[in-house]
């Protein structure tokens, strides 16, 4: 990339500040190495700131993605710690005790992809909501050598009840490029909006998953980080790209929620996460 190219890039950075979910400082096209699959259907076990402005783009879900693969939960090449949440909470952490957007997570043996174990999120719009933004997530920080090609997981949706428009599960990576600049951020949504939530001038949006989120199933993610970060920002060299940190967020959240709208309801799980080669 040249100097000048180069500065473009870092000056759309700056323009706006991190979304409205308080993350500090989620693309498409059929090149993306994006995989949706359905798992089998499981019966029951036991049981910031106000929202950014900006120029924020989307382009449309793969037409052609492929199968998705087993992920490699417990291999050295998964960067994240506790990917199956089988010992609790740490080191997966919520955003609910610094930003007024936020909801706490909690660890459930009710549903388990593998083990016996998830995250689940609690999805609701009781009480106050500070500009129409709640968001339920697990975040991990990590300081790798180099920047991993894969995201990949499973999520589940059960009773689901649209509240909003804007209501959805995603996936987010938030790369540090710089101190005392914007991160640069990559939101691949896993169902519930095929259009971008909000503006913002640091994000890009990429939808692979249907509107209407497919309920009491397992439903696997594969995301090729570096096609996506090559095409949506000209990253060329992904894996020699320089940053000083790097935040995952699995999601689900709603914006825009005003007091016309209706009972937000549902729960949303994550099950074998995975960030690596």
């Amino acid at each position: 990339m040249s100097k000048c190219a180069l500065g473009c890039v870092i000056a759309l950075w700056a323009c706006a500040a991190a979304c409205g979910a308080g993350d500090r400082g989620a693309e498409g096209g059929a090149t993306d190495r994006v995989a949706i699959t359905h798992g089998e259907r499981v019966d029951s076990t036991p049981d910031s700131s106000e929202p950014p402005t900006g120029n924020g783009s989307a382009t449309e879900r793969p037409t052609d993605a492929p199968s998705a693969t087993a992920t490699p939960l417990a291999s050295d090449s998964n960067l994240l710690a506790n990917p199956s949440f089988e010992d609790g909470r740490p080191p997966w952490f919520s955003l609910f005790e610094s930003s007024p957007h936020w909801a706490d997570f909690a660890i459930t043996d009710a549903r388990a992809r593998t083990g016996t174990s998830s995250a689940v999120f609690d999805l609701n719009s009781r009480g106050e909501i500070p500009v129409g933004t709640r968001v339920w997530g697990v975040v991990s920080d990590l300081r790798p050598d180099a920047l991993p090609r894969r995201i990949a997981g499973h999520y589940r949706v059960e009773d689901w009840q649209r509240g909003t428009a804007r209501q959805y599960v995603q996936t987010v990576i938030s790369i540090q490029v710089a101190r005392g600049r914007d991160p640069l951020q990559l939101a691949w949504i896993l169902c519930g909006i095929d259009e971008p939530p909000f503006a913002i001038a640091n994000r890009k949006f990429v939808f692979v998953g249907p509107r209407e989120p497919v309920e009491g199933e397992w439903v696997a993610f594969d995301i090729d980080v570096h096609e996506t970060l090559r095409r949506e920002w000209g990253v060329n060299h992904p894996a020699s790209l320089a940053f000083e940190s790097v935040r995952i967020f699995f999601e689900a959240r709603f914006d825009g929620y005003t007091e016309f709208d209706g009972p937000v309801g549902g729960k949303v799980y994550y099950d074998d996460v995975y960030f690596g080669d």
